[in-house]
């Protein structure tokens, strides 16, 4: 059981991090590169494709981690 939820934490932790640096590239590319296609580009992607699913896939991350450690502490 602990070894599936350390594993469940992993995913929502590896989630979290590529939000938060796909974030940092965008804003760091929309300043130096402001009128860059490919600035633009990525800034829709990261905004309509990738950001929606990895928020998703950390809540489910979060929420499977819940029911693991009520399973632990019952």
């Amino acid at each position: 059981m602990r070894s599936r939820f350390k594993r469940v934490s992993k995913f929502s932790f590896i989630c979290l991090s590529v939000l938060i640096i796909a974030s940092l590239i965008d804003s760091s590319l929309s300043i130096l590169l402001p009128t860059c296609t490919f600035t633009i580009f990525f800034d829709k992607f990261l905004s309509t494709g990738i950001s929606p699913l990895l928020i998703f896939f950390f809540g489910l991350g979060m929420s499977e981690g819940d029911k693991i450690n009520d399973e632990i502490n019952k």
